[in-house]
């Protein structure tokens, strides 16, 4: 009786998903949508002159998307500042949006230029270069590379996405992550482990100190670039949970600091292990020694290259200001400006700390007493 009764529901359920799907189907068609597409431009119909703002009316024939291979105007939205207009002419290929609405023609608009092809090319040429420079013995270096930024867009954005804890998923993966590289590059042993504690441990102690510096200085996190439009995305968008933008500013220092923690990680623990490989007795503390010594002497580049990379981020800030004749007490203490100089020191910090954890590793490691 009771699989009579099983089967029964199953032949409801059976003939009632048809109605279900065409339900689920005639709900997902009355939403709008919007997808951009590959275009080649045809010709300019109507042209907007310089200085004046109006919609210009462009022919242009699909490449790609659903509308592959057909002719049709878009509207090319012209503004009085020439900056940010996308002026184009015959044969020149552009990235188009399509809105579509139910019960409404799909309306169309030039959104950019497509760049794409330039972009992967300035790729293939720098691992070109990069496997005759380095030789091409090297190539497990560029999966290493491809793995970490993977890690971040796989891995890291969709967790913080989820409303997972930025500082404790930024350490875990980006550790993970710096594991698989340095086993791409070192190999295990010995070396791998020591240089792995180095990136660990500089990586957590940026993040610990980004943490403590946002409560001290009262940085709301919503002064960085996209902070606001995330922070609309998480109230509007459904699946969005991101609401710390303190933890996410920590969790972005960790991510920035990743590669120089990893260079000093690397040099130290492998002149280390030189160090400790030519002699036939030394100690701990001169193996320690003798890393603080490796790490003085790159520790400067290093940092001369985190500070500049940073800098550059607040150039078109510190541009403003001057040009504005802002007082220096009040730049001092704009929340952007003093968040991304915290950045760079903070960084500078966790990179200088890795030096001596490594070191330490190194010496209980490679000791031959």
């Amino acid at each position: 009786m009771k699989t009579a009764k099983y089967f029964k529901i199953i032949i409801f359920f059976l003939l009632l998903f048809p109605f279900i799907a065409a339900s689920l189907r005639s709900q997902m068609l009355m939403r709008p949508r919007t997808h951009y597409s590959k275009a080649e431009v045809i010709e300019v119909s109507s042209a907007v002159p310089a200085g004046l703002e109006g919609a210009e009316t462009v022919v242009v024939k699909f490449l790609t998307g659903e509308f592959k291979g057909v002719r049709a105007e878009v509207k090319n939205l012209i503004w009085s500042r020439e900056q940010y207009n996308v002026r184009v002419k015959s044969g020149q290929h552009v990235t188009v949006r399509t809105d579509l609405r139910p019960f409404e023609m799909a309306q169309f608009y030039i959104s950019g230029r497509w760049r794409s092809p330039w972009t992967l090319s300035a790729a293939v040429v720098f691992f070109l270069i990069f496997l005759f420079c380095a030789g091409f013995k090297r190539w497990p270096v560029l999966v290493a590379l491809i793995v970490n930024i993977a890690v971040v867009f796989a891995f890291i954005v969709p967790l913080l996405k989820a409303g997972w804890p930025p500082f404790i998923t930024v350490l875990v993966l980006q550790g993970l992550a710096g594991g698989i590289t340095l086993r791409v590059i070192m190999g295990g042993g010995k070396k791998f482990v020591c240089a792995l504690a180095g990136i660990v441990a500089g990586v957590a102690a940026g993040g610990v100190l980004a943490l403590e510096f946002v409560n001290i200085m009262n940085i709301s996190g919503m002064f960085f670039p996209g902070a606001r439009m995330l922070q609309s995305a998480s109230r509007y968008l459904a699946g969005w949970n991101i609401s710390d933008f303190q933890a996410l500013f920590s969790a972005g220092v960790m991510i920035a600091s990743v590669g120089a923690v990893a260079d000093v990680a690397v040099t130290v623990s492998s002149g280390c292990w030189e160090v400790a490989l030519k002699s036939d007795r030394i100690s701990a503390s001169d193996i320690w020694k003798s890393g603080i010594n490796i790490g003085r002497d790159i520790i400067a580049t290093m940092l001369n290259s985190l500070v500049l990379a940073f800098t550059a981020l607040v150039l078109p800030v510190i541009s403003v200001f001057y040009l504005l004749q802002i007082p220096f007490i009040k730049v001092v203490n704009f929340e952007f400006f003093t968040a991304l100089a915290a950045s760079a020191l903070i960084a500078s910090i966790a990179l200088v700390f890795t030096v001596p954890v490594t070191a330490a590793v190194c010496g209980v490691t490679f000791k031959k007493e």
